[in-house]
């Protein structure tokens, strides 16, 4: 009967201990987080879609791409022939380029590569650059790469340029010193 009562309390300090055991394994291998390498992609999509809302929960633009490649090392996104359209504002602004990368999830974009902007309306402009950077929320876009503006009234060159979507009121700077308000 000890014999019996000891086994048990042995068979039970081992169920005990095992359980310890399981429960600090598990514990640890949820708390260890996945390293990733700055080149390594966790997930890719091809022919996305995606809106980009303000801070009121507005639809402020649209985007889209051949493929967007999600980078977790720096939690940044790489996209290949995206285009833009802004849906706010005066004018609708359609923006185009050979790729883009975004940071902050999609608050900013940093568009690359024979970026094409153009505006809708009757008096439209078209704008060329190598690189824009864009923020959809605040409804801003800027160059400091040069900036070739085609209006009907003629080319306009500038060494920089911002724009404000929402109003489409547009900032020459550099050997350009002016402002223009586009209607």
């Amino acid at each position: 009967m000890r014999t019996t009562a000891l086994a048990l309390l042995l068979a039970a300090a081992c169920i005990i201990g095992l359980s310890l055991w399981f429960n600090s394994l598990s514990s640890e291998s949820q708390s260890v987080e996945r390293s990733y390498s700055p080149e390594e992609v966790d997930y890719q999509i091809t022919g996305f879609e995606a809106v980009i809302f303000d801070a009121d929960g507005k639809a402020s633009q649209a985007l889209k791409g051949d493929v967007l490649r999600h980078f977790p090392f720096d939690d940044q996104h790489e996209i290949e022939a995206p285009q833009g359209q802004t849906l706010q504002g005066v004018d609708h602004w359609k923006i185009q380029s050979d790729s883009a990368k975004s940071s902050l999830g999609l608050a900013e974009l940093h568009w690359q590569g024979n970026v094409d902007i153009q505006q809708s309306g009757e008096q439209a402009l078209n704008m060329q650059t190598d690189y824009l950077l864009q923020q959809p929320r605040q409804q801003l876009a800027s160059t400091e790469e040069g900036v070739i503006v085609d209006a009907t009234a003629g080319t306009i060159k500038a060494q920089s340029m911002q724009l404000h979507t929402g109003t489409s009121q547009l900032h020459l700077k550099g050997q350009v010193n002016s402002v223009y308000q586009v209607q």
